[in-house]
């Protein structure tokens, strides 16, 4: 089975995508970090040492998301990934310097292996881009456009710090972005999308 990151700024319709995915009967594994609370354990507990409930909480999520790269290949050809660790590196770096947190290293010390052992395993990873006309606002996003386009920036450097080429996806409907993704997989796209 071949591991798929769906990636993106927030609000870019990653998730829309991945809905499309999983109906057309792919295996799509939703977004296992919750960043906000990886966020705030970060800044309530200065060092992820598994000491605390909540670093406990953190590390358990951490290896139980790995356990997908451990577990035998199913029959499936592909498994979807609604973004991954790189990501959570991503976005901790981005609010680290907002915030100039003093932990931020510990944590990322703390992530790296983690991270090099996801980025090794992955087959693909896609790029959805943020939409010209900006993001959707709600209780989860709260992300303005200009902010959401340097989270983006900071997803694409963190990728290809761990050596992961991002295939970087027009801006298109739901549909033809599933059909391009399938395509480009499939070896049936003549090049990048």
């Amino acid at each position: 089975m071949e591991k798929i990151v769906i990636t993106g700024g927030p609000g870019c319709g990653k998730s829309s995508v991945l809905v499309e995915l999983g109906r057309m009967g792919h295996l799509v594994l939703p977004e296992v970090f919750r960043w906000h609370k990886v966020l705030l354990t970060v800044e309530s507990f200065g060092s992820v040492d598994g000491k605390s409930m909540r670093n406990r909480e953190l590390i358990g999520s951490l290896l139980g998301f790995h356990r997908y790269f451990e577990d035998e290949d199913t029959a499936d050809a592909f498994c979807f990934y609604d973004r991954c660790v790189l990501d959570l590196v991503a976005y901790i770096e981005f609010y680290s310097a907002r915030r100039r947190s003093e932990s931020t290293p510990d944590v990322l010390s703390f992530l790296d292996p983690y991270a090099r052992r996801f980025a090794n395993n992955i087959h693909k990873a896609f790029l959805i881009p943020l939409p010209a006309t900006g993001i959707v606002q709600d209780w989860l996003r709260t992300n303005t456009f200009e902010e959401a386009q340097l989270i983006e920036q900071r997803i694409r450097q963190t990728y290809s710090d761990y050596n992961v080429d991002l295939v970087y996806l027009p801006k298109k409907e739901v549909g033809c972005l599933c059909d391009l993704i399938l395509n480009h997989l499939n070896g049936k796209a003549g090049r990048d999308p």
